[in-house]
């Protein structure tokens, strides 16, 4: 699916993409960032055989990115806990005798506002005292963006095919699930941020040096420690060669003096490597500071 996409202002990433899905007895929304793909506790009126139209509650979440160069595709893994309300899972339990629910869904996706569906399969899962919780996955069609801006992904109505059964594995009820989204909710699931592939690329550049920098940190915290410790060493040594000398004892204060001689030499060892390390900090973080000016300046608002 290609989405043409308003062209919106933005700095540093310019856009985003969120798709949704409902699903299973349960509804399911598609698309979302992985970082934080998921969207509100939504509620639809589902309607359920013999105990007519009832209230569940779905919150989607995706592994969708949280940004895409102009170009790009991304197909999103679907995730969708749908929650069932006790009176309803009870009934099933408790009157049909049923013990494990299982099916697939078809849920309705707008990406932009453009509708399409999406299946999902609904796991066995068993059905406890209390609301029951499922947990329905699916693979979203393919988004690609054509132009800077977001993709809005949101929610809307599914429908499901749900089979429940009994602990020996025979069947307890068949049923055939439509669930209406309830008006009034922000349906969005999240926005995916799309953005010219000198954006792309500079915000890639800027999470190499990122972690460059954090490595660097990383090394003149070891270097720093090892410091102090060959600084601690040789004192102690210096302290222990003072001690021998005291002694008169020609044996111990050569042994002493050439520990003291090798811990020197390591101390100056740790020293020089700990200069070096945060001589690579200074030019990571350098490297760093430039690739986010890169950033906000490829990604600027045209």
């Amino acid at each position: 699916m290609s989405i043409a996409m308003p062209r919106i202002g933005f700095r540093k990433i310019a856009t985003t993409a969120a798709l949704a899905v409902a699903a299973g007895s349960l509804s399911t929304i598609a698309m979302a960032p992985a970082a934080q793909a998921e969207s509100a506790s939504l509620n639809y009126t589902c309607g359920v055989p013999i105990l007519g139209d009832q209230t569940f509650s779905v919150v989607a979440d995706t592994d969708a990115p949280d940004s895409i160069a102009v170009g790009e595709t991304f197909t999103p893994t679907v995730t969708s806990t749908v929650t069932i309300p006790s009176n309803v899972s009870g009934a099933i339990k408790g009157l049909l005798g049923a013990e494990t629910a299982e099916g697939s869904a078809v849920a309705q996706t707008l990406v932009n506002g453009e509708s399409s569906s999406v299946d999902l399969t609904v796991p066995v899962t068993t059905i406890p005292d209390g609301e029951l919780t499922v947990v329905a996955t699916g693979e979203g069609a393919p988004v690609t963006a054509t132009e800077a801006g977001e993709i809005v992904l949101a929610t809307g109505d599914f429908s499901s095919h749900l089979l429940f059964k009994k602990a020996d594995g025979s069947e307890a009820l068949t049923a055939d699930v439509d669930c209406a989204l309830d008006e009034g909710q922000d349906a969005t699931v999240d926005t995916v941020a799309v953005v010219s592939e000198e954006c792309a690329a500079a915000q890639a550049t800027a999470s190499d040096t990122a972690a460059a920098l954090a490595k660097a940190k990383t090394a003149v915290t070891k270097a720093t420690k090892a410091t102090k410790s060959a600084k601690s060493k040789l004192a102690k040594a210096k302290k222990a060669l003072k001690k021998a000398k005291k002694s008169h004892n020609a044996k111990k204060i050569k042994a002493a003096k050439k520990k003291v001689k090798a811990l020197t030499k390591k101390n100056k060892a740790a020293k020089k490597k700990l200069a070096a390390a945060k001589a690579a900090q200074k030019k990571a973080a350098a490297a760093n500071t430039a690739a986010v000016e890169a950033v906000e300046a490829a990604c600027a608002t045209d």
